[in-house]
């Protein structure tokens, strides 16, 4: 009984995240169409070469706040995403016998390489 319990909020933890990683894109192409895209429409100034963006902005103070702003929250919203992710990596493997084949093969594949070394040398 308690294992279905777990199983089930396992489950629930990985729905979460991926739904929190839905979200957490979402905003993170809403934050950068509106910031970046739709403000500084660079497909019309392709020929100028040099652009920065205290140029695009005009020298205001407020293109600087906003561009670093943006900047700011897409870093914090990747920074959600990499969090949402682990959290979901944390979870056991659903075969947990592929961690000992692996490993095996490992060993195997390291054994052969220090054989074919030392007949070298």
């Amino acid at each position: 009984m308690t294992t279905g319990l777990a199983a089930r909020g396992a489950e629930t933890t990985r729905r979460f995240s991926a739904e929190w990683l839905a979200v957490i894109g979402a905003a993170s192409a809403a934050v950068y169409l509106s910031a970046f895209t739709l403000r500084w429409p660079l497909w019309r100034l392709y020929d100028q070469p040099n652009l920065d963006y205290t140029w695009l902005s005009r020298y205001t103070p407020e293109g600087q706040a906003v561009f670093l702003g943006a900047f700011a929250l897409l870093f914090a919203l990747q920074y959600g995403a990499y969090h949402a992710v682990k959290r979901r990596r944390r979870r056991p493997a659903a075969d947990p016998g592929r961690a000992d084949w692996v490993r095996r093969a490992a060993h195997w594949d390291l054994s052969r390489s220090r054989r074919s070394t030392s007949t070298i040398t």
